[in-house]
């Protein structure tokens, strides 16, 4: 059934489709994605010049390009310098780019979108900046319009038996769990394993809304940039501080028996604040409203500082995977404590008379779904899937109640197609694949059994 997918979408993707334009995620998006190597390390220039980047340099914190001190091949010779990325190529000038000296050191500039043969990149000093267009861009980073109600393909899909449908899950699962894989397999070889996996940590953690926020903090600071800090208190101060969440006022806004703990964390955080604050146009955008209290960024913040003490046992065990390993490596991670955190939602928050988790079973579920069992799976395909098909489900998320209402409101056992995590992912990736690139007039779901 694998097979029939994959060849099934080669010849869905072969069709000639009038595609609306594309349109993209935000720029800071973008970013991220290329920060963590989502595009690759080598291209090719509008010139037609080999480019690889040898060093994906640092985010800059202030005004000025976007990543500092990268190091990148053109044509065969090294140079250390700037990148700065943008949506399309007319950036460039339109922000001014072309006659700010902040910009003279740029060596690349990168940009998506329609490309124009007279666009043209140069500094103030009139140095031309060569260009790489990138065309392919991942499905995640393309905005979609979703819809919840039924589709046309729910009425045949109430004619499948179970067996069929699971099977169908288990092919568009394995489908997911591949690519997932090829993406941590580019992210692996541009940061390493070890910031590949705390990056992994803090998408897990951001939950949904606050996922691409976790994520930047991550690279903001980095796994080799946090183990160089002494103890715990610091490390979550300057998490804190560099989330932007240690402000000046927050002091009088906390209750009297909290005073003494922010009190800490500001002191710690005021060291090093000069090396970590981020200036307003790069401040890191939290949704702060909108979700259930124990999700707030503050505690998910929190959570990250405390797991950073198990990501060793991570690392530990995603070099020699097993089940035995993976259900240690959870039961290590869902019992991590916090004296404040343990009982507080917020940094001004009344003290809860709730004991509440860091780190609950849902989210380890999450984790080795989204991020560990595919690792694995770079190394033993059929291990990695056999595990991943044992999983017990996470809580629903939206994607997942949207696609069984969009695909299958109408078969009599629809209650059994989310029980297991394989089938929550194949059904996000079916819902991906056919739901949002097509839409129900021109989908040509479903075809094969």
């Amino acid at each position: 059934m694998n097979s029939s997918y994959l060849d099934w979408l080669d010849s869905l993707s072969s069709q000639e489709v009038n595609e609306e334009p594309v349109v993209l995620q935000s720029e800071i998006e973008l970013q991220s994605h290329w920060y963590e190597g989502g595009f690759g390390l080598e291209f090719v220039t509008t010139c037609g010049k080999p480019v690889v980047v040898n060093y994906l340099g640092e985010w800059n914190r202030g005004a000025g390009p976007d990543f500092k001190e990268c190091v990148v091949t053109i044509d065969g010779v090294e140079h250390k310098g700037d990148i700065e990325l943008d949506p399309t190529p007319a950036e460039w000038e339109r922000h001014g780019h072309a006659v700010n000296p902040s910009f003279n050191g740029v060596l690349l500039h990168v940009s998506f979108g329609g490309f124009s043969v007279n666009s043209f990149c140069r500094t103030a000093n009139q140095r031309e900046v060569p260009q790489v267009h990138i065309t392919e861009v991942p499905e995640s980073l393309i905005k979609r319009t979703e819809g919840s109600l039924p589709g046309f393909c729910a009425e045949e899909f109430s004619n499948w038996s179970q067996g069929e449908v699971d099977r169908l899950l288990r092919a568009s699962a394995h489908h997911r769990l591949g690519q997932k894989a090829e993406r941590l397999s580019r992210q692996i070889k541009a940061v390493g394993l070890n910031e590949t996996l705390w990056q992994s940590l803090a998408t897990t953690v951001g939950y949904r809304p606050n996922a691409q926020a976790m994520r930047l903090l991550s690279q903001r600071l980095k796994a080799d940039t946090i183990k160089n800090i002494g103890d715990h208190e610091s490390r979550l101060a300057i998490l804190l501080g560099t989330a932007g969440f240690l402000s000046v006022d927050l002091y009088e806004k906390a209750p009297q028996d909290t005073q003494d703990y922010l009190q800490n964390l500001w002191e710690r955080w005021w060291r090093e604040r000069s090396r970590h604050e981020l200036d307003e146009g790069r401040r890191i955008p939290w949704t702060m409203h909108g979700q259930r209290p124990v999700n707030h960024p503050h505690r998910r913040v929190a959570s990250l500082a405390s797991l950073w003490s198990a990501l060793h046992l991570i690392l530990d065990t995603v070099k020699s995977p097993n089940q035995t390993r993976l259900t240690e490596l959870g039961e290590s991670l869902t019992s991590l404590e916090d004296e404040f955190w343990s009982r507080h939602y917020t940094l001004t928050s009344d003290r809860s008379a709730n004991h509440l988790s860091l780190f609950g079973a849902d989210k380890y579920r999450e984790l080795i779904s989204n991020f560990l069992v595919p690792i694995w799976y770079l190394t033993d395909q059929e291990a990695a899937f056999d595990y991943y098909t044992s999983i017990k489900s996470p809580t629903k998320n939206e994607q997942v109640k949207r696609s069984l209402e969009r695909l299958f409101a109408q078969h009599p056992t629809v209650s059994q197609f989310a029980k297991y995590s394989y089938q929550q992912q194949g059904l996000q990736q079916l819902y991906h694949d056919f739901c949002l690139r097509h839409g129900c007039l021109r989908c040509p779901f479903p075809k094969i059994r």
